[in-house]
């Protein structure tokens, strides 16, 4: 019995270092993210991030309007594109992928919808849809979520 606990404990263990290497992994990007974000505008940003997630069998259309925005503003919706498109590509198995962003009546909007399996939710010791969620209301916005079963998932944030 004492073996499998230490088994199992080991395992665990494991599991716990490869999750904080990735936590740092995850935090050492935003930081150099943040520290180069002056450079370009929340569109050229946007664009740049969908070219280095690109792949052959996903087609991400972009309707994208160019405003200015503060630096906050600017670093946390570039996180959240950044953290909705990672995981909508690793999970959903969609093919479609369409990314809004606009501004009206003085409120940026920011839709994402994919064409994948649909289900999303909160699970323990995943982090993205906290940290998604945590980001917009820093920024004293909104989340919306639809995500049935099989019918893709839909995300808009107003900010």
């Amino acid at each position: 019995a004492n073996e499998g606990l230490a088994t199992q404990a080991r395992a665990d263990i494991r599991k716990t270092r490869f999750d904080i290497t990735s936590l740092i992994e995850k935090v050492r990007s935003e930081i150099l993210e943040l520290r180069s974000s002056g450079a370009r505008n929340l569109e050229d940003e946007i664009r740049a991030l969908v070219e280095s997630l690109a792949a052959a069998d996903l087609k991400i259309s972009l309707d994208l309007e160019s405003f200015s925005v503060t630096s906050l503003v600017h670093h946390e919706l570039l996180a959240i594109v950044g953290e909705i498109l990672r995981n909508s590509i690793a999970h959903s198995r969609a093919t479609r992928i369409a990314l809004t962003l606009s501004r009206i009546n003085n409120q940026i909007h920011l839709g994402i919808n994919d064409d994948g399996v649909g289900g999303v939710e909160v699970r323990e010791n995943h982090w993205g849809i906290i940290g998604i969620t945590e980001r917009v209301e820093r920024l004293g916005g909104t989340l919306a979520i639809e995500s049935e079963q099989g019918m893709g998932t839909h995300f808009h944030i107003v900010v």
